[in-house]
């Protein structure tokens, strides 16, 4: 099992009579994953005949093995693209990025080692005087061990120049958090600016450090090698490749994605966060546009607002669920009870309806008939209730705007959920439609959001994996970031930019 609580088994199909073979189409294994709902899915195994999973990464990337019938054992990996067979191996390990070390085979002799990355494998040179036979685990910085039987073990690092640290030619807005329940991820939602005068070149970076023990990051490029702490996992930010830049005064907006276990979701605790790492592409192929008109009207006080949303184009399908959440800039007591976001007169036009038993979560209380009231009592502060959507949905929001003492702002947003609990997906940085961020100033600041319509059901949360462009928080601490310039990506071989 991972971290996202995804688990991974491998079923055997064997048959007790003559021809004791499973018939056609029947594989003699195949993983398969559960995810957290409890749905199952197979991972493909073509034409293999059979295979087994042997490890689970963070972003659901799967190894395993199959034995050819003249060539032994191969490795394979199952990731969002697909099967890929390795080759020959007889041991090998993989990290929360995607990398694969292992030991090339040929008929049981060993012909050397290998790094398996992006269905690209690159030959990995050992230093003079190291001997070793097979590879052990490998981190996220992309160290592994090489072993010498029981004569010795090498940690081995990889090379390169490292990043340029630049927190000082950028600022940083933190919009707030944001549970995603189609992801099962918490979304860090925020902005970084190039404040400087000149462009900082890609890929950008953002490291996090100190996390919490009971959250970890999610989509990892890898830890850190140069930037201390060491070993801190980073993330690369927006749509900047090598050779682009972002240029003065130009923003990248978005989120960061976490995941959170444990008992409950009540506290994702404050930590201190650096600089980072993967770029990331925003995916909408799957994607088309959906007009679900959405306006946002301003009393003389900015904190009271009214809100409608043109559901029409849902009609005639649902029920669907809205989701109204509160979640506070950290959940550390000094930032609670400090809130209240109150919703009253809900409209939902011609032919809509709220159903009625919602589900309250923390400081949430009431319902879409007599008025939601939302307290920062906890981190999670969530209001649930099923709606037949009509011609329009409307509301009321009235809201204190007191800052929290850590920087983070506490974040009310608006999301609608299908009849199995996923987000309607939007153009919003956690797949909401609106954001109103209690900031303390004149102003709350609000974000509203269009909508998408899939043309394709949901994959499983291994095949849409996905982290989207940046963030920053006091939950995970005070950011900085790296600027980056071209990366050529090799271990031992080659060199990176590395944080």
């Amino acid at each position: 099992m991972n971290d996202a609580d995804v688990v991974m088994r491998t079923l055997g199909n064997f048959f007790c009579g003559p021809p004791y073979i499973p018939p056609p189409g029947f594989p003699s294994a195949d993983p398969f994953l559960i995810q957290t709902n409890g749905s199952t899915s197979f991972l493909p195994v073509g034409s293999l005949g059979g295979a087994k999973g042997t490890s689970i990464n963070d972003v659901g990337d799967v190894l395993g093995y199959y034995s050819g019938p003249s060539t032994g054992a191969h490795l394979v990996v199952w990731d969002n693209s697909g099967l890929h067979d390795l080759g020959q191996s007889g041991y090998g390990y993989m990290n929360n990025v995607g990398q694969v070390v292992y030991t090339v085979t040929n008929s049981g002799s060993i012909l050397g080692f290998a790094m398996w990355q992006n269905g690209v494998s690159t030959p990995i040179h050992l230093p003079a005087g190291v001997s070793a036979q097979t590879t052990g685990p490998i981190n996220d910085a992309g160290q592994f061990i090489a072993r010498n039987g029981s004569a010795a073990n090498y940690l081995l690092t990889p090379t390169g120049p490292c990043a340029t640290d630049v927190p000082n030619r950028v600022s940083i807005s933190r919009t707030g958090f944001h549970y995603n329940h189609s992801t099962g991820l918490f979304a860090l939602i925020g902005s970084v600016t190039n404040t400087s005068g000149s462009s900082i070149p890609g890929p950008i970076s953002l490291v996090v450090d100190n996390l919490p023990a009971s959250a970890t990051l999610f989509g990892i490029e890898g830890d850190t090698l140069c930037a201390t702490p060491q070993g801190s996992p980073y993330i690369n930010i927006g749509n900047i490749g090598a050779g682009q830049t972002l240029a003065p005064g130009a923003s990248i907006s978005g989120s960061i994605d976490f995941h959170r276990y444990g008992a409950n979701r009540h506290h994702l605790q404050p930590a201190r966060a650096g600089r980072a790492g993967r770029e990331i592409e925003m995916k909408r192929n799957l994607l088309l546009q959906l007009p679900l008109a959405f306006a946002l009207a301003s009393a003389a006080k900015a904190d009271i607002y009214t809100v409608t949303l043109n559901t029409s184009p849902l009609t005639g399908n649902g029920p669907f669920k809205l989701d109204l959440q509160f979640l506070d800039g950290s959940g550390t007591p000094g930032d609670l009870n400090n809130n209240v976001v109150t919703l009253t007169s809900f409209a939902f036009g011609a032919g809509g309806s709220a159903l009625g038993s919602g589900t309250a979560t923390g400081g949430a209380s009431g319902g879409l008939t007599a008025g939601v009231t939302l307290k920062d009592t906890v981190f999670f502060n969530e209001y649930i209730e099923n709606f037949t959507p009509g011609s329009l949905l409307s509301f009321t929001l009235n809201a204190t705007n007191n800052a929290d003492p850590g920087g983070t702002p506490d974040l009310f947003t608006l999301a609608i959920l299908d009849s199995l609990g996923s987000e309607l997906p939007t153009t919003g940085p956690a797949e909401e439609f609106l954001d109103i961020a209690l900031t303390s100033g004149t102003n709350a600041q609000d974000s509203e959001f269009g909508s998408w319509r899939r043309l394709f059901a949901r994959r499983s949360q291994r095949a849409a994996s996905k982290s989207v462009a940046i963030a920053s928080s006091r939950a995970v601490g005070a950011l900085a970031v790296v600027g980056r310039g071209t990366m050529l990506v090799g271990l031992a071989l080659g060199a990176r930019a590395r944080p």
